[in-house]
């Protein structure tokens, strides 16, 4: 459940010479009311417009550091012939800045993920321009001294750093170490890239990464705790669906039969319907 205050405006022009749109948004206060009240809210503001041909966005997220995290954005957007709604244009020009430096449990604190955590120090400098078919990245994102918590599987990540880096036109390489919080290893690298379709349109994200797991025991929960060793490999080739392939051998399974089952053996009342008569025992002779 989310709680804040918003300011919303927002102004449509639909017509058949013309078609704007312009978007106002302010949040104050946000959060969601399952994280700690240790972590102060933070304040949203968005600012949109449209042309009918682009769309240039404008946002800052203020409150949860020295600095505020920006980002600014223009993309081709464009109106469908026929339609309303307006769609992404497979080819055109974009610009896009993103900043970012703050505690990553601050943002975490933003998003409705009651069941997981995240805490570290986050940053991100990104840029993106060219045409949306083959855009062009610069800068990274990195993630340093983190833990990670999935609170239902038990999953623990300690001593994690991840990082994702421009590594020349639309391709970003990535890199990721860290423990279970005792003695096993967790590691992946990889590389993706927007692949552009014969046509010159819009294609989809291609790559491949390679996780690795050393004695790693990612599932604790109270009735089963189990690690593996072994290497995963992801494979994104576009046009096909996803795959995933390799082979883990399990180092440690614990089972708790115990804890899962009911603390005694229940009684059940069985009330027949139908069934044959039975005889009634005569009541019991009281004693002299």
């Amino acid at each position: 459940q989310a709680e804040g205050l918003l300011n919303v405006d927002l102004s449509v022009d639909m017509s058949a010479q013309a078609a704007r749109a312009d978007l106002t948004f302010a949040g104050r206060h946000l959060a969601f009311v399952h994280r700690r009240k240790t972590i102060e809210p933070a304040d949203l503001d968005v600012a949109a417009h449209w042309n009918g041909q682009a769309l240039t966005l404008n946002g800052t997220l203020t409150a949860l550091a020295a600095e505020p995290a920006t980002l600014s954005a223009q993309l081709p957007l464009q109106r469908v012939p026929g339609s309303l709604v307006p769609v992404l244009a497979e080819q055109g020009p974009i610009s896009a800045q993103l900043h970012v430096a703050m505690r990553a449990e601050r943002l975490f604190a933003l998003l409705p993920v009651a069941e997981q955590s995240l805490s570290g120090a986050l940053s991100a400098s990104l840029s993106a321009h060219g045409d949306i078919a083959h855009p062009v990245l610069a800068g990274d994102v990195t993630l340093k001294d983190a833990q990670f918590q999935n609170f239902e599987t038990g999953t623990t990540l300690q001593r994690l750093d991840a990082s994702l880096t421009a590594a020349g036109g639309s391709t970003v390489a990535l890199k990721l170490s860290a423990t279970d919080g005792n003695s096993g290893k967790v590691s992946a690298t990889g590389r993706f890239s927007m692949a552009a379709l014969e046509n010159g349109d819009v294609g989809r994200f291609t790559g491949k990464a390679d996780v690795t797991l050393d004695k790693a025991e990612l599932l604790r929960t109270d009735q089963i705790r189990a690690g593996a060793s072994g290497k995963l490999t992801l494979d994104l080739p576009g046009e096909a669906p996803p795959k995933i392939s390799g082979a883990l051998k399990t180092s440690t399974v614990r089972v708790d039969i115990e804890a899962a089952m009911p603390p005694e053996v229940p009684e059940i009342q069985v009330t027949e319907i139908n069934g044959p008569p039975r005889a009634v025992p005569p009541p019991p002779t009281p004693s002299l």
